[in-house]
Parts: C-alpha cells; structure tokens; sequence
C-alpha cells in the first residue's frame, strides 16, 4: 500500500521540511523508508505500508500514556541492526503486519489494565509477526505487564519480565548492572531483556528485582537477602544458593536441579522441580530445598577438618568429598591416622552422615580420637 501519511511526534513528515524533523530522524520519500538514529520518540502514525530502518539505539512510546507507540494502518518492516525500545500503557505496536528482520532487536514492554490486554495481547495489535523469515503467531494472555522481543533473530514472548533489579556485593555497595566486565568479575552474568541473572561462585549482600527473575545457578553463591515483592522468581540450573535471610517472591519454581537453602520463604506458591507446590511464610522457619526438592533442614556444621584439611574453609583431601547443605562427608579409599595434632575427622556445630565407598582406615596413637563429632554422627 502506497504510504499517504506519516506524522512522528506531531510532525507531518510527508509535507514538513527535514529540518523541522525531530532529532535523529530522516526519512527517503521514495523507498518510504523511515530512519531512526538514536532517536527518542513518543509516536509513530502512519497510513500506508512503511519501512523503518534502525541506526543505534531508538526508544518510542511512554508506560504512562494511552497513546501507541507505532501505529501503521498497514504493513510494518523494521530493518537495520539497531534497536528499538518501546513502552505503553496499552498497545506498544498496531499493525496490519509486522515483519522484523533478524538483524534487528527490538523490545517492547506494555502495562496494561485486564481488559485491554484481552484485545491486544502483550501490547502487540497484528495477525502475525515475522522473524527472518518465520511467522510467529501471537499468543493471548491475558496478563498485567508483557514483554515481547526479537533478539538475535528469536522472537520471545515473556508475560512477567523483569522490570527493575538492584544487586549489593557483599560490602553493600551496589553494582553497576551496565557494566559486565566488572559483573563477571565476580560471577555474575546479566540478560535484562530475558530477566536472567546466572551466578556462579557469586557472594552478594542482597538481591532485589521487580518482576519477574530466572536464577541459573552454578558453584556455590550466596546472599543474605533475595526479595521480589509481587514477583515471580524461577530457579535454574545444578548451583547451590544460600540465602541467609527470607526469600520473598509471589511465586517460586524449581526449573532445575538448583539448591537453594533460605533463612525463611515467603510465597503464595513454591513449586518443586517434581511439581509439587506450598505455600510458605517465614514463620515456617528454615528450609532446603536440594536438586530442586525440599529436604529436611540440619543445623550447619561450624568446624569439618578430615585428615588436616579443614573443608570447610575450601580445602581438599583426595578421595573426601562434602555436601554442606546436608552435612554430608564422603569416604572413598581414603587412608586417614590419628596424630599428636588432633583427631583423623573433626566435626562441631552440627549432625554429620558419613558416607563410605570402598575401603577406608584411620590407624595411629594418641590421645586424640579417630573420629570426634560435637553432634550427631
């Protein structure tokens, strides 16, 4: 369809000098190709089939207006490899047709009331939506705040994204989240757009998110608060996260054989990797949940030394291995003695299980013990 009219924040493109254009706009009369270049817009209306091409990165559309981001009555092609930003309280995108190629991203977050968001699913108001090539259809949730995104060629759909997060390193001071360099320096990867926060080997002083967060877990991280008021939080992946205080979100999964062992959970609904769910509140107490399923709490050990080597504190002794979410040390083949510097196993602050693989020994004199448990063993 022949393009009759184009207005980009009032301004009638059609008839107006370039000039008068707003800031990082250009437009070919004769391609009726629209480009953006950094540009930072509040709406787009257009009649007519229209083709945008992205230079760097653009922003459209205000969450606090009614108003749509881009409205063509009639085809819309993003081209280009920039990006596109928008928001809206309703509709971020009203199309006949909305074809985005796949060097192009594009994100676009819309708050919405229930009844809008049952016409306009996710803010986007098309038949279809085409992603290099492939047709994607449009799901219809109805939902509060959707997400949707092409990224590197992928068209994603994510009704609870992740709408702020702050994180504290363990001294309490916050990190610079645009920074990933500085981030990986201490085990932390940030994917805001998908609302993934993998940590691995990773000590944080609190964690705090709006929305909707995946935690990928590797290694042992940890951290003394995880708070998402209203949100939804999934865990992910085979690391282990100790959280000192209450984990605090609308809704907890186990996507993953993920460990997480809290001071206390505050939720709706928490539900385990075999998919069952509970409610919890932080009067309940404790609790570990290991390889995604809820496991009876022990008190922590405070001291674990085997063969010298204090396991506790990172050390390594061949053929021992220690689980400290269960207090659980594992033997196997390991040839241990008693000597004038203490006992061959040393355990305090806790219950300890011992599991033994194969052939094991602790011989020697002395007035220490072979193996000395301040608890349970």
């Amino acid at each position: 369809r022949p393009l009759t009219q184009l207005v980009v924040d009032g301004v009638d493109l059609l008839t107006a000098e370039a000039s008068a254009y707003p800031e990082g706009v250009s437009f070919d009369r004769a391609t009726a190709t629209l480009t953006l270049g950094n540009a930072a817009l509040d709406t787009v209306e257009a009649t007519g089939d229209l083709t945008v091409a992205l230079e760097g990165e653009n922003t459209a559309g205000r969450r606090d207006e009614t108003a749509v981001a881009f409205w063509v009555d009639g085809g819309l092609t993003l081209t280009g490899t920039g990006s596109l930003q928008l928001a809206a309280w309703d509709t971020a995108i009203r199309a006949d047709a909305l074809t985005v190629e796949e060097t192009v991203t594009l994100v676009a977050d819309v708050a919405t009331d229930t009844g809008a968001s049952q016409y306009h699913p996710l803010g986007l108001e098309t038949e279809t939506i085409t992603v290099g090539g492939t047709d994607y259809p449009v799901s219809d949730w109805t939902c509060q705040i959707g997400r949707i995104a092409v990224l590197e060629g992928s068209y994603l759909e994510i009704p609870d994204p992740l709408i702020s997060l702050t994180l504290t390193d363990a001294g309490g001071n916050p990190l610079d989240l645009t920074d990933p360099d500085a981030l990986a320096a201490q085990g932390i990867t940030l994917d805001p757009v998908r609302g993934l926060l993998t940590l691995e080997d990773a000590s944080l002083a609190g964690i705090a998110a709006k929305g909707g967060l995946t935690l990928q877990l590797a290694g042992d991280s940890s951290a003394e608060e995880l708070s998402l008021p209203g949100g939804h939080l999934v865990l992910d992946g085979e690391g282990a996260l100790a959280v000192a205080g209450t984990v605090t979100a609308s809704t907890i999964r186990f996507d993953g054989p993920a460990t997480l062992r809290a001071g206390g959970i505050d939720t709706y609904s928490l539900t385990t990797l075999s998919g069952q769910a509970q409610a919890y509140s932080p009067s309940s107490g404790p609790k570990l949940f290991v390889d995604g399923e809820w496991t009876k709490m022990v008190a922590p050990l405070t001291t674990l030394v085997v063969g010298g080597a204090d396991l506790l504190a990172g050390e390594t002794l061949e053929g021992a291995g220690f689980d400290r979410y269960t207090n659980t040390l594992t033997l196997e083949g390991v040839a241990l003695s008693v000597s004038a510097g203490g006992s061959a196993i040393e355990s305090a602050g806790g219950p300890l299980t011992v599991v033994l693989r194969g052939e094991n020994a602790i011989t020697g004199t002395g007035a220490h013990c072979g193996i000395y448990s301040d608890g349970n063993l």
